[in-house]
C-alpha cells in the first residue's frame, strides 16, 4: 500500500496540529530522567506526575502498562494469611480513601465488602486491560513479533547516536539533532523493509523533518481521536521508556535540548507505518476501544487492588505509630557532654550502625544529616577538566572543589593522573563494541591474577584505601571562597545544634559501598552525594569546620563551638560494616586519647553490626570470625550479585531528636534526620529538611516501590543478564530497551521479595501547626503530601502523632 495515498490532503488544521503537539509534550513530561551508570541515583518513576494523586496515576498506569503500578495479588494473599493485613486494616483503608476522595466511585456504586475484597484476591480475573501500541495490537491479532523488532531497531539506533566515544566507527549523523539524524538515516536504511515493513523508506521521506510536525502528521494518518492522544503517546514512550528517560536526563542536565518528544516521533513512525500495512476497520476499532472506552469492571478491579495496597500501608503505619513516642514537648535538661559525636548520613543503612555504636558506649551521641554535609559541590578529580556533582541531584552545585594529593609532591600527582588516564583508555578499549573482542583475545589472561586475588586472597581494596583524596583548601583551585565557607559551616552547626553541646571529637561520617564488577555500584553509594562515596564531602566539611577563621565567624554569629571541639572525617562502608577515620596525623595531641578510645569502640560496634546483618545475607552466625571474613569477601567477589541490600526495606523518614528513636530497633528501614523543634522557632530548618532530604527520600522510596510493585516495567531485571550500553545504562541480554530501575537481585532473594512496596511514612517531631506552615512554604514537598505520595505525621500534645 502506498502511504502517500492515505495522507490527508485537506486544508491545514492548525488547531488540531496544536492539539497533537500539546499531547506529545504532555506525554513526554510524564517520563522521568534516568541518570547514567557512572552516577546512577534512585529516581521517582512518577516524578513528573506527582501533581496528580497517587490514585489518579495508578489508574493511568493501569491502562498504560501491563500490571500497572501495584504489586500482584499473591503478595497481598501472603500478607493476609500471615496476619500482616487484617480485616480492620481493610476497613480503615476504605475509610481513608473515601475521606481523601480517592475511591472514585460512580453514582450508585457501592463500597466493596470485605467478602468482595477477599474474593478478588483468589479470583482468576485478569488484571486491568492496558493500552497497546499499534505494534502490540497487530502482534496480538496476527501472531507477529513487530513490537520487539521495533524496540530492537530503535535501541540500536539510540546506542549508536548517543555513543560517547566507545565505538571506533562514529555515526555520520551525530552532528544533527536526533529526529533529523534518524529521518535521514531511515530514509535510506533497508533493514525495516527486509524485516517486512514495506516501503518504509518512502514513508519516512514523506514525513516532516521536525518532530512535532511529524507527530501531528502521524496522528492524522492514524485517524485517532486527539482526546485520547496523551495516553496513547505515553504508552508509545513507555514501550521504549529507558531511552526516553535517558533523553529526559540529557535535557534536564543541559547536555541536549532534545527530550522524549523526538523519540516519540521516531516510535510513532514505525507504528503508523505498520498500521497502514495491516489497515482494517476491525484493527482500528479494536485499538480505539483500548484508548477511549471506559471498562467499568476493570475500574472495579483496580479499586479493590488499591484498597489492598492502602490496607498494607495502614498496617505498616500502625506498627510505627505504636512504637514511636514524640519527645518534642519534653523540656530537655542538658546532660553530660557527649564524649564524641558521630554525624551519619540519614541513609537507612546508618540506623543499625548508629544503634550498635550507642550500645557499645552510651556516652557517644549519633546524629543524622544528609550525607553531603551541606557541601553543594562538584568534585574535580586530578587532571579532570570538569567536576562531577557530589550533592543531591535536585541541587545544582555552585562550587567546584579539586582533589589534593595526600602529600604535596609533584610526583604523587603525576602518578595518580597517569594511572587514571591509562585506566580510562584501557576501559574504553575494553568496552568498545569492536575492540572488545580483540581485547579479550589479547588481554584475557591479564585478568587472571586480579580475578584470583579478589576472589580468593581478598586484598583488592588496599590500593583504593590509599588513594582517598582530600579537598584542596590551600590553593586557588578550591571553588569555595574563604568568605563563603563560614556560611556553609553555619548551616551544618545550626541544623545539628552543635553549638549547644558539641563533643571533643565530632566525626562527620560519610558512607560508601565496596563492590566489584557491578554496573550499579553508584546505586549503593551515597544518594546525597549524587551516587558517589561521601568521604570527599566529609573531609571537605571537616577541613572547613576546623579552620580558626570559621570558628571565629561562628562565634560572631552567636554560635560559638567549644574551643576543644575537633572535627574528624570518616567513612562508613555499608558493604563491609566497617568505619574508617581519615587523617589521623591531624589529630591534636590533646585529643589523641579520645581518638584511640573512639577507634576501639567503633571496631567493637562494627563487629556487632556485622553479626546482626549476617542473617539477611544468608551467613550463619555460629562462627563470629567467619562472619566478618565472609562479609568482607563479598565486597571483592566479582561474581557476587548481592554484595549488600542497599536501601531495601526503606519505609519511614523520621525527623526528630535521637531520643525519639533511640530505644527502638528500626531494622534499617528508616531515614533518620536530626531535628529539635524548640531550637528552630521560625521553622526554617524544618522547611529545608522537607524540601530537600524528605523529597530525595521520597525519590528513593518510590524507586524501590516501583521496582518491586512491577519489576518487569520499572525494574532492570536479572543482573546476570545485564549488558552495559555505552555509559547510559544496561540492557537485558544482547538488545532491547535500556532498562531503568533496580536490578532484581537488589530487592528479591531468589524466592521472595525482600522489599515491601510501601510509600514513605514521614514523622516530624514538631507541633502540627508548625509542620503545616513549613509544608505550605515548600510546594514540592506539599504536593507529595497532598497527593498521597507519602504520609506525613506531626506530633500532638500527648506524645502521639497526627496525620497531616
Amino acid at each position: 500500500m502506498n502511504a502517500q495515498e492515505t495522507i490527508p490532503q485537506s486544508k491545514p488544521q492548525t488547531q488540531t496540529t496544536t492539539k497533537w503537539a500539546d499531547a506529545a509534550t504532555t506525554a513526554a513530561k510524564r517520563i522521568p530522567p534516568l541518570w547514567p551508570l557512572k552516577h546512577f541515583v534512585a529516581v521517582n518513576p512518577f516524578l513528573n506526575m506527582t501533581s496528580e494523586s497517587f490514585a489518579e496515576v495508578a489508574a493511568r498506569m493501569a491502562k498504560a502498562v501491563p500490571g500497572g503500578m501495584l504489586i500482584e495479588r499473591s503478595f497481598y494473599q501472603d500478607k493476609y494469611s500471615q496476619n500482616q493485613i487484617s480485616d480492620h486494616d481493610l476497613k480503615q483503608a476504605m475509610i481513608s480513601l473515601e475521606k481523601t476522595g480517592q475511591l472514585f466511585l460512580e453514582e450508585e456504586e457501592e463500597l466493596p465488602t470485605i467478602s468482595e475484597l477477599k474474593a478478588w484476591l483468589h479470583s482468576s480475573e485478569t488484571s486491568c486491560p492496558h493500552i497497546g501500541t499499534f505494534a502490540d495490537t497487530i502482534d496480538r491479532l496476527h501472531q507477529t513479533r513487530w513490537a520487539a523488532a521495533i524496540i530492537e531497531e530503535i535501541s540500536r539506533w539510540m546506542g549508536a547516536y548517543l555513543d560517547e566515544g566507545q565505538a571506533i566507527w562514529t555515526q555520520p549523523w551525530k552532528g544533527q539533532d536526533l529526529f533529523s539524524a534518524w529521518h535521514e538515516a531511515a530514509s535510506i536504511d533497508r533493514n525495516p523493509e527486509i524485516a517486512g515493513l514495506r516501503k518504509f523508506r518512502k514513508f519516512v521521506q514523506e514525513l516532516p523533518n521536525e518532530p512535532l510536525a511529524a507527530i501531528s502528521m502521524l496522528g492524522e494518518m492514524a485517524d485517532t481521536k486527539v482526546e485520547g492522544a496523551e495516553d496513547w503517546f505515553h504508552r508509545e514512550l513507555l514501550s521504549i521508556g529507558g531511552w526516553a528517560s535517558c533523553l529526559e536526563y540529557r535535557k534536564r542536565e543541559g547536555i541536549s535540548q532534545e527530550g522524549a518528544v523526538s523519540l516519540l516521533a521516531i516510535r510513532l513512525a514505525y507504528d503508523v507505518a505498520l498500521l497502514k500495512q495491516y489497515d482494517a476497520p476491525s484493527l482500528r476499532a479494536y485499538w480505539r476501544k483500548q484508548v477511549l472506552v471506559r471498562d467499568a469492571q476493570a475500574d472495579r478491579r483496580l479499586l479493590l487492588h488499591r484498597i489492598w495496597q492502602e490496607a498494607l500501608e495502614h498496617a505498616h503505619a500502625q506498627t510505627l505509630l505504636s512504637n514511636l513516642v514524640s519527645t518534642s514537648g519534653i523540656q530537655r535538661v542538658p546532660g553530660d557532654r557527649p564524649s564524641s559525636q558521630l554525624v551519619f548520613c540519614i541513609d537507612v543503612r546508618s540506623e543499625p550502625m548508629r544503634r550498635s555504636i550507642e550500645q557499645q558506649d552510651p556516652s557517644i551521641e549519633t546524629m543524622g544529616y544528609a550525607g553531603f554535609f551541606g557541601m553543594p559541590i562538584a568534585k574535580r578529580a586530578f587532571g579532570a577538566a570538569h567536576g562531577v556533582p557530589h550533592c543531591p541531584v535536585i541541587l545544582k552545585p555552585p562550587y567546584e572543589v579539586s582533589e589534593a594529593p595526600e602529600r604535596d609532591v609533584p610526583e604523587t600527582l603525576a602518578k595518580v593522573h597517569n594511572r587514571r588516564s591509562l585506566s580510562a583508555i584501557f576501559k574504553s578499549f575494553k568496552d568498545s563494541a569492536v575492540s572488545s573482542f580483540s581485547f579479550v583475545e589479547a588481554n584475557g589472561l591479564n585478568y587472571t591474577w586480579p580475578l584470583v586475588r579478589d576472589s580468593f586472597l581478598r586484598k583488592g581494596q588496599k590500593q583504593e584505601k590509599q588513594l582517598v583524596p582530600r579537598a584542596d583548601l590551600d590553593h586557588d583551585s578550591c571553588g569555595i571562597p574563604k568568605d563563603e565557607q563560614p556560611a556553609l559551616a553555619k548551616g551544618l552547626v545550626r541544623a545539628l545544634n552543635l553549638h549547644q553541646r558539641a563533643g571533643r571529637l565530632v566525626v562527620l561520617c560519610g558512607h560508601g559501598a565496596s563492590t566489584k564488577n557491578n554496573p550499579y555500584d553508584s546505586g549503593l553509594q551515597c544518594g546525597a552525594c549524587g551516587g558517589h562515596s561521601g568521604d570527599f564531602n566529609a573531609r571537605l566539611a571537616a577541613q572547613i569546620m576546623n579552620q580558626p577563621e570559621v570558628h571565629a565567624a561562628l562565634a560572631a554569629e552567636g554560635m560559638a563551638l567549644p574551643k576543644d571541639t575537633f572535627f574528624v572525617a570518616g567513612r562508613h562502608d555499608t558493604t563491609t560494616d566497617t568505619i574508617t577515620l581519615f587523617d589521623p596525623e591531624l589529630i591534636p595531641s590533646s585529643h589523641r586519647g579520645d581518638y584511640e578510645q573512639l577507634k576501639q569502640t567503633l571496631a567493637s560496634a562494627c563487629h556487632t553490626a556485622q553479626l546482626a546483618r549476617a542473617p539477611k545475607l544468608g551467613i550463619s552466625q555460629q562462627n563470629e570470625q567467619k562472619v566478618c571474613k565472609e562479609i568482607s569477601e563479598r565486597s571483592c567477589d566479582w561474581s557476587q550479585v548481592r554484595p549488600e541490600w542497599g536501601l531495601t526495606g526503606n519505609a519511614a523518614f523520621i525527623i526528630a531528636h535521637r531520643d525519639t528513636t533511640k530505644d527502638h530497633d528500626l531494622e534499617g528501614r528508616a531515614f533518620l534526620h536530626h531535628y529539635e523543634s524548640n531550637r528552630d522557632p521560625k521553622g526554617e530548618v524544618l522547611q529545608a529538611i522537607l524540601a530537600g532530604p524528605m523529597v530525595v527520600g521520597s525519590w528513593i522510596n518510590l524507586q524501590y516501590y516501583a521496582s518491586t510493585a512491577n519489576h518487569a516495567i520499572f525494574g532492570s531485571g536479572n543482573k546476570v543478564l545485564h549488558n552495559i550500553n555505552g555509559t547510559h545504562g544496561v540492557q537485558l541480554g544482547n538488545g532491547g530497551d535500556l532498562r531503568s530501575g533496580l536490578p532484581l537481585q537488589s530487592i528479591h532473594d531468589g524466592t521472595n521479595w525482600v522489599h515491601e512496596p510501601l510509600t514513605l511514612k514521614v514523622f516530624v517531631d514538631a507541633p502540627v501547626d508548625k509542620v503545616r506552615l513549613a509544608l505550605a512554604a515548600q510546594p514540592s514537598a506539599k504536593e507529595l503530601v497532598e497527593n498521597h505520595w507519602l504520609h506525613l505525621y506531626a506530633a500532638d500534645l500527648c506524645g502521639g502523632w497526627v496525620k497531616i
